[in-house]
């Protein structure tokens, strides 16, 4: 059912966003929360549920620096949506996507691995789901930190736009 659910939230998302972008452009930011979310949920159902090898080799570690966006792209799209000037991102907004910069650079060497290597750590993942938190696949810092910054940006950005839509300004 996990899957079926991320490619419908996926495909509606792209859908929606072409054909709404001229009259919404912060749907632009929706998207950028909710594409994140959908392809996380492919993660996680290759990695823990089907247990599937091939399909933690093409998802595991490819799209984590995209994990780092939800919180900041739903904190511009809140922003957005209340005041409809700030639909283009000002410069000091740069630094809502240092964490993103941070994984990716951390994780890029990943992207050069052999497939023989991701195979290996997929059959792994596979084998025992919780190696996930020592299988290292980023060189900046270990993989567990992934683990638990991830939510913690998210939550901390949930309780700001929570603030902000109850303050009604921004």
């Amino acid at each position: 059912m996990l899957v079926p659910v991320s490619v419908l939230i996926f495909l509606l998302i792209i859908i929606s966003t072409v054909y709404n972008y001229r009259k919404n452009v912060s749907l632009i930011f929706l998207a950028g929360f909710l594409i994140p979310i959908a392809i996380y949920g492919l993660v996680h159902f290759y990695s823990v549920i089907a247990k599937s090898v091939i399909g933690i080799v093409i998802t595991y570690g490819h799209f984590m620096p995209l994990f780092f966006l939800p919180g900041p792209m739903l904190f511009f799209y809140i922003r957005s949506t209340l005041n409809d000037s700030l639909t283009k991102l000002k410069r000091t907004d740069i630094f809502h996507f240092v964490p993103f910069f941070i994984a990716l650079v951390s994780i890029f060497p990943y992207y050069f691995w052999s497939f023989t290597t991701k195979y290996e750590v997929a059959s792994q993942i596979v084998d025992q789901v919780e190696r996930l938190k020592i299988i290292n696949i980023t060189w900046l810092y270990p993989n567990f930190i992934n683990l638990v910054i991830r939510p913690f940006i998210l939550l901390i950005y949930s309780l700001i736009c929570l603030r902000i839509i109850n303050k009604g300004r921004f």
